[in-house]
């Protein structure tokens, strides 16, 4: 039997264990309130697609913090064991629990997905929208008037949700040791968030802007001013430094993407929206760089990798007989620089299709092995937020390996040889055989007939690379103004 000086004795310690508990929930657990500000495509268990009951799974934000922590704290770690090891550490594996537990709160009120319709602001995104077209996203309305109830002003709000983060330390350590560990794991969870939030997005699309966020906690401040790109670097070494980001020197990469010291804003806040469609805008004009014909019809493509089809397939339809952009008579010379800009690329040619006049066939470009089938882009063209409703245009470089080489090869109907089988079997053996290196792609050797309308060329010589190119192209050097 416990006597009644027991009792207390053993209530007093229940009593110390909850108030140490109570006193440590606070910093073990933390809550984020984020917006999503630009329309979120797909976020669901189903590929592309938006489930209205549960829009933000945290599934999908443990994958995006894993991503944005591996680029942010991964250029510490020199091979992929190293970093495995560490991350599996953080967020945990088949073999060890994870050290950060990641809940959401769903948003209360979701309003029905719109099926995207290229109107008003979005027929400006359709070049990055396109492959969406006729599925459903999540926005508020596009609308700048005023509200005339708090029905009005309730269907016009972002989509938000809470975010809960819990720090689950090791049993039995003293107080000084939990603390040191709860500071370790908040500093590497906290680089990735700060990432996320500002360069990231939740759902598909978010390196071309699509599910961009909004959080006070980490996003850029809204008083935030930028005079010249000075300004801009300084504004991002000083949140490297704030989060301990470590950023890799010269030519130096990893296996996977790591942030890079290249990142351009605007220099004046805009609306979300504005900001947004102009980066867009300024990206898809340097992908689409065409010859100027003077009428409403768009000419032949200033890029070299339609007359590099048309040249290693031997088809061309008689208008487009002549090469403009590489040599005719150098078999080794074809270039397909814009795989810098990611992959696959499916190129669909259209025009004459008879016989002895006719353009290639579908083809795609893939990264080369059968076991790779895509490659993210390294540039992000977003909109930075600084609320809810305002922006920074940015354009981000992530640090990656060089493409080796690449694999051209027929696509739709004509890969299953549905057309003119024999024909087409002739094409694919033809591609098959075709070697496509990393001179293909970076400062590619090309004859252009005008040698002005070269995307990659300088004053003296051509730039490194298409991105390197884009970056320092006229349009973007006026759209940061």
């Amino acid at each position: 039997m416990i006597d009644q000086d027991g009792k207390r004795q053993e209530l007093k310690r229940l009593h110390d264990i909850v108030d140490k508990v109570s006193q440590h929930q606070s910093t073990l657990q933390e809550r984020y309130f984020i917006k999503v500000v630009t329309p979120m495509l797909g976020g669901s268990s189903k590929p592309g697609d938006v489930d209205p009951r549960f829009p933000i799974r945290s599934a999908s934000i443990r994958g995006h913090l894993r991503f944005w922590w591996r680029a942010t704290r991964g250029a510490r770690y020199e091979t992929a064991e190293e970093l495995r090891k560490v991350e599996s550490n953080i967020f945990g594996d088949t073999q060890h629990p994870s050290k950060v537990k990641i809940w959401v709160d769903q948003p209360k009120c979701v309003h029905e997905p719109q099926k995207i319709e290229f109107k008003k602001q979005l027929s400006n995104l359709r070049y990055v929208l396109f492959p969406f077209e006729n599925k459903r996203y999540l926005s508020k309305k596009c609308s700048n008037k005023q509200w005339n109830s708090q029905r009005d002003k309730e269907e016009n709000e972002p989509l938000s949700f809470e975010l809960y983060i819990e720090y689950l330390l090791g049993v039995g350590n003293s107080e000084e040791d939990r603390q040191l560990e709860l500071e370790k794991y908040k500093k590497e969870i906290h680089a990735a968030l700060w990432a996320w939030i500002n360069f990231g997005g939740i759902g598909a699309r978010t390196r071309r802007g699509c599910g961009s966020l909004y959080c006070s906690r980490f996003s850029m401040k809204e008083d935030e001013r930028f005079y010249n790109q000075r300004d801009v670097e300084k504004w991002y070494k000083e949140h490297l430094q704030t989060y301990g980001i470590q950023l890799l020197s010269g030519n130096i990469s990893r296996e996977w993407p790591t942030l890079s010291n290249e990142i351009h804003l605007q220099f004046h806040k805009q609306k979300i929206w504005d900001a947004w469609s102009k980066t867009i805008r300024v990206y898809q004009l340097f992908r689409s760089r065409r010859k100027k014909t003077g009428t409403k019809r768009p000419g032949r493509s200033n890029w070299p990798e339609a007359d590099s089809i048309r040249k290693l397939t031997i088809m061309h339809s008689n208008k487009h007989k002549e090469l403009l952009t590489i040599s005719s008579s150098d078999d080794q010379e074809y270039a397909f620089p814009r795989a810098v800009f990611g992959l696959p690329i499916i190129t669909k040619f259209t025009g004459e299709n008879g016989p002895g006049n006719r353009e290639p066939y579908t083809t795609q470009l893939t990264p080369e092995g059968k076991e790779k089938a895509r490659l993210a882009s390294p540039l992000i063209t977003k909109a930075i937020a600084v609320s809810e409703h305002d922006g920074h245009g940015a354009l981000i470089v992530l640090k990656q390996p060089k493409i080796e080489g690449l694999e051209l090869s027929l696509a739709g109907d004509e890969a299953q040889n549905k057309h003119n089988p024999t024909h087409t079997s002739l094409i694919e053996e033809k591609l098959r055989s075709t070697v496509i290196n990393k001179h293909h792609i970076y400062a590619p050797s090309v004859t252009y007939k005008n040698p002005v309308n070269n995307p990659m060329a300088k004053p003296e010589g051509m730039y490194n690379s298409a991105l390197e190119a884009f970056l320092n192209i006229k349009e973007v050097k006026d759209w940061k103004r």
